[in-house]
């Protein structure tokens, strides 16, 4: 018997499981389509975008909103490079929350940081940006590191002194040079990753180059938030936004909350980022009004209350995920702009 009515043969003896092996795979494909469900995520026809990129020059300070950013080794350019200290330590909202109403921005020409407050009570502050040469170069401490900075001066410390009301605030920058070193903190490295994350150099933030958040998140804490209140018999209030939170990138709002807590790694306009440990742990900087400058206003600890009940986990409260360029040094001068595609490479 030929080839082909072998084939044949086999086909005729055969064909009531090929209609019904076709049967079930259509009943699937109509379960998971009826159902919004994704088999795999990293395949999924919707693409997830780039709603806001927020820089912080300043950290704990407001953020600026960008249509696009360069990427350098620490993380966005002009990301957090300036920090106020007292005493030769760090100092954020926790301490001083009325920093949540110091507004930077950046002149168009690149060289300038201008300063002000959200309701314009004083006077405008300029800096020099990367002006480091010839100064100083003094060690000061961030959390557990000790970083070598350059103090911007006398001008602009007695601006933050008198508008923080604490005395001896002092503006530093990170020094240039190759003086400025600060690795990735190991308590953010997940110890199941291979990569030597600790090469990795960040600026003057909490631990990571880049944090992410999607607005379904904050809409899904939101809906959590009024019903705790409203089991509480508590007053209704206005719902939280991204400042709050303050990340670096806000995807624009998708079928899925947290969705972003199950991207190991990603790809935006070719850089790289693969994610830190779990997630973003949260404090009380979270709980800090940014219309009034005043730590947890209303005495409820929201968000921190409601995360308690469905975000807890062993390293913390989590809320947003934290970034790092895959190599260090590989995507220097990357830039990512509003509307990006982020294509998630593994999950």
């Amino acid at each position: 018997m030929s080839t082909n009515n072998l084939l044949i043969e086999f086909v005729k003896s055969n064909i009531n499981f090929f209609i019904g092996a076709g049967i079930l795979a259509l009943n699937a494909y109509a379960f998971y389509n009826n159902n919004n469900l994704k088999l795999d995520s990293c395949s999924s026809d919707q693409k997830i975008k780039i709603k806001k990129i927020i820089i912080y020059p300043i950290k704990s300070c407001k953020g600026i909103e960008v249509k696009s950013c360069k990427w350098d080794k620490y993380g966005f350019v002009n990301d957090r490079r300036f920090m106020l200290i007292e005493n030769g330590r760090f100092m954020t909202q926790r301490k001083a929350p009325k920093m949540a109403l110091i507004q930077p921005n950046i002149s168009e020409d690149g060289k300038w940081l201008i300063i002000k407050d959200k309701d314009n009570t004083t006077s405008e502050l300029r800096v020099l940006i990367n002006d480091t040469s010839r100064k100083e170069v003094i060690n000061v401490g961030i959390w557990k590191d000790n970083v070598n900075v350059v103090d911007c001066g006398e001008e602009p410390s007695i601006w933050f002194s008198n508008y923080l009301g604490i005395d001896g605030v002092r503006l530093v920058t990170m020094a240039s040079g190759g003086s400025y070193t600060r690795k990735v903190d190991t308590v953010y490295i997940d110890k199941k990753q291979q990569q030597p994350e600790e090469i990795h150099q960040v600026s003057l933030c909490d631990g990571s180059q880049t944090n992410i958040l999607s607005e379904s998140s904050i809409v899904e804490l939101n809906n959590r938030i009024s019903e705790t209140r409203k089991s509480n018999g508590e007053e209704q209030r206005s719902p939280l936004t991204w400042e709050r939170f303050r990340p670096n990138i806000l995807v624009s709002a998708g079928d899925k909350s947290f969705e972003e807590d199950t991207w190991e790694k990603i790809n935006i306009s070719g850089l790289v980022l693969k994610k830190l440990s779990a997630g973003c742990p949260r404090c009380k900087l979270t709980t800090v009004d940014y219309d009034a400058g005043v730590l947890n206003p209303y005495d409820d600890n929201e968000p921190l209350r409601t995360l308690e009940t469905f975000r807890k986990f062993d390293s913390g409260l989590l809320f947003g995920a934290e970034f790092i360029q895959e190599f260090e040094n590989e995507a220097n001068g990357s830039e990512i702009s509003v509307g990006d595609i982020i294509n998630v490479l593994k999950v």
